[in-house]
């Protein structure tokens, strides 16, 4: 494979000097992508005389961090490769990001000593002529003469001049993708704690001497997806419990169990040098069928049905001398979908090109591998700051979040000015100023679920910023902050530090959801009705308008709604008009109203008291108090984490200097800071000591999600007495 791409306005020697440099790049620039299947397509090949006219099923997969980038190992032998000639497992990588313009990059066939190598005839590949292929339906077809071949023999090079391509290919060739994907937008699936189970495990056995050692079997964290609930995830090795000779060891696991009689784990690396595969069609094995079986929460799959092979090379071992199948206990509730609420996070991490750890529900299970992606940045010459950001914007609006997504968040770190966007700028006639309004733009207009993304901005002045230049520092960190005080420069790395937990501090007020429910009996239209939620009946002498803090509104008996809303002392995303649930309390049928989001002035959650309910009508306009309004049954009062997204994007540039391992620690304390919001169990409530005798201890309750109630009513609850917990059901 040679180069992703290059400027057309440059020259062709200068096009050949950076694919020269890239091909030295390239193990990196594969291993920097992740990807994920989209299917079985078809390859009709129209590239090499050899094969012309012949076709065969491939399997093909997609980029996640660009979802307009296909890879394909058409010669493999898990592609069911008809040629007839020897298979290899090099990738083809396919670019359709303009359907006009389809093309794809130069790549090598090697076979018995030949080495055929390929290059379609556009710029992107270092020509000066443009021959490219089209989105056709679900088919990208190239036209005959698109692509140039020449055959070495025993003789491999790296680089070969276009002056060797000596022969034109004379059929056109087509790849049929399966239904919809080139329309597809691959979304990162979120994946939620479910607690411990089992891992008797057959990778990582040894042989000593003629002896095989057994099999050993350890504890694990599972993780299950909440959009495809029948998948669950976990890093069984590196688990203090699977240490091999006091290392951990790398490598993480999916488990596709959607049919209990065909689980299968999908093709994974361990230790970053040995590839596994379970032998099933998913996994791109023609006709392969070696499935396993989860029968009671336990999966058991037999040992012949993997093959492995080392990362260097291109053939598959059987499967080496064991005596155990793989065998995984999943935890108690593995059938349970957890709820996907909480902090989706990802980082935008840039130089001259940026990478993206993508947005997921940040937990304490994955933030390890948060920070090991920030461990890995390493510093470069060059600060692509607008392209970044607009690759994070671009990123935050496409993923899918829950429902209940309340909050979108961009925070930008930069030491430096943009040094080398307009490489990748939309518009090849713009300069920074045009890229400035542009983001600008992108910032204002975009929209992730309806919500805007608040953005913020943070200038360390690194060693290229000077007087010359200061003023165009200082207008960046403006256009990529939402409003002009959430741009901010500071003078070192503690204040980078404290201004994000400041930023924090105001985000996490839009993270609660405080709500208050109010159950009533039948009501006349035209009766206005009102809660009070700051006083007793006696604190306010029986008369409501001596409350602060109050909930009006009009009821209507043809929708039983509350209409013409007034939110007093507060603000409520419910709106100036709420519909009732009709529900049944205690044998008794009665219209329950729902205020969510409940704030002060400040954007704070309210703190509220008693509940009152009252009442008066058209013939009698006097408020009218209702004592049979029960405190926990009728009116119930709940705080919920709602889900936020927050993207960070890390400037990785050379001028941070002896700064950057600095950040690399703000930005691991930012993942911890993230991740103890993470509310996935029962464990996670806490339960502090905040007394010595008990009997003075206020009384907490707490949903089973570690939800703190103030009202609880009609269920399951965790009661804390200071230091005494217990589950009660409440009836």
């Amino acid at each position: 494979m040679l180069s992703r791409g290059s400027d057309s306005t440059k020259s062709i020697d200068m096009k050949k000097l950076v694919l020269m440099l890239l091909i030295t790049l390239c193990p990196m620039l594969v291993k920097a992508d992740s990807w994920t299947p989209v299917g079985q397509g078809t390859w009709k090949d129209g590239t090499f005389v050899p094969f012309c006219g012949k076709s065969w099923n491939v399997p093909i997969e997609c980029s996640v961090e660009n979802p307009k980038l296909f890879r394909i190992q058409p010669y493999c032998l898990r592609g069911n490769h008809l040629s007839g000639l020897p298979t290899d497992n090099v990738y083809v990588y396919i670019h359709v990001e303009n359907s006009e313009k389809v093309y794809m990059e130069d790549y090598a066939y090697s076979y018995n000593g030949h080495h055929i190598w390929l290059s379609q005839k556009c710029e992107e590949n270092g020509w000066d002529i443009n021959y490219y292929g089209k989105i056709i339906g679900n088919c990208v077809e190239f036209p005959e003469t698109t692509f140039m071949y020449f055959d070495t023999v025993l003789n491999f090079i790296n680089s070969p001049e276009h002056s060797h391509y000596n022969t034109t290919s004379a059929a056109k060739h087509k790849i049929v993708f399966p239904e919809g994907v080139l329309d597809y937008v691959p979304q990162t699936e979120t994946f939620v704690s479910i607690g411990e189970g089992t891992w008797l495990d057959i990778f990582m056995t040894i042989t000593d001497g003629e002896k095989v050692v057994p099999a050993e079997t350890w504890t694990v964290e599972f993780e299950k997806s909440a959009d495809r609930p029948g998948r669950y995830r976990a890093r069984p090795w590196c688990n203090a419990d699977a240490m091999h000779n006091g290392i951990r060891i790398d490598g993480e696991v999916i488990i596709c169990a959607d049919d209990p009689d065909k689980v299968y784990l999908e093709n994974f690396v361990l230790n970053g040098d040995m590839e596994y595969s379970q032998i099933v069609v998913e996994n791109g094995w023609a006709n392969g069928n070696s499935y396993g079986k989860l029968v009671d929460g336990v999966i058991t799959i037999p040992r012949s049905y993997f093959k492995r092979r080392a990362i260097s090379s291109d053939n598959w071992d059987e499967f080496w001398n064991i005596n155990d199948n793989l065998v995984i206990k999943l935890p108690e509730d593995y059938f349970v979908t957890p709820s996907s609420s909480g902090v989706y996070f990802g980082i935008t991490a840039f130089n001259y090109e940026p990478r993206i750890k993508p947005i997921e529900l940040l937990t304490k299970n994955n933030k390890e591998a948060f920070k090991q992606f920030v461990n890995e940045r390493e510093k470069a010459d060059a600060t692509y700051l607008y392209y970044s950001a607009d690759v994070a914007i671009k990123a935050l609006t496409e993923r899918k979040y829950p429902d209940d997504l309340n909050s979108v968040a961009m925070i930008t770190f930069t030491d430096g000015n943009d040094d080398g966007s307009l490489e990748n700028a939309p518009d090849k006639s713009w300069n920074d100023e045009d890229y400035q309004n542009y983001l600008a733009g992108r910032l204002s207009d975009a929209r992730v679920q309806g919500h805007p993304i608040n953005a913020f901005s943070i200038g360390l002045k690194g060693k290229d910023i000077g007087d010359y230049n200061y003023e165009m520092f200082k207008s960046n960190l403006q256009v990529l902050a939402s409003k002009s005080e959430q741009a901010t420069e500071v003078n070192d790395m503690s204040e980078v530090e404290t201004t994000i937990n400041d930023i924090l501090d105001n985000l996490e007020k839009s993270w609660i959801n405080k709500k208050v429910s109010c159950s009533i009996n039948m009501r006349a239209t035209g009766d206005r009705i009102r809660f009070t939620l700051d006083k007793t009946r006696e604190e306010m002498n029986n008369n409501p308008e001596n409350s602060d803090l109050w909930i009006e509104g009009v009821f209507s008996r043809d929708d039983n709604s509350l209409n013409d809303v007034v939110y007093n002392g507060m603000t409520s995303t419910s709106g100036s008009k709420v519909l009732a649930e009709r529900t049944e309390i205690n044998g008794r049928t009665k219209y329950k109203f729902t205020f969510e989001n409940l704030r002060d002035a400040d954007g704070n959650t309210i703190e509220t008291s008693t509940i009152e309910f009252w009442h008066k009508t058209a013939s009698n306009p006097v408020w009218q108090p209702h004592t049979e309004f029960k405190q926990g049954a009728d009116a119930v009062t709940e705080t919920e984490r709602t889900s936020s997204a927050v993207m960070f994007v890390m400037d990785c540039s050379d001028s941070l200097d002896n700064d950057f391992p600095e950040l690399q620690r703000v930005v691991n304390s930012l993942i911890d800071r993230l991740a103890e919001g993470d509310n996935s169990g029962v464990e996670d409530i806490p339960f502090y000591p905040v007394c010595d005798d008990e009997t003075d201890a206020p009384v907490e309750y707490y949903n089973l999600q570690g939800l703190k109630i103030d009202n609880p009513r009609s269920g399951l609850y965790i009661r804390r007495l200071g230091n005494k917990v217990e589950k009660i059901l409440i009836i």
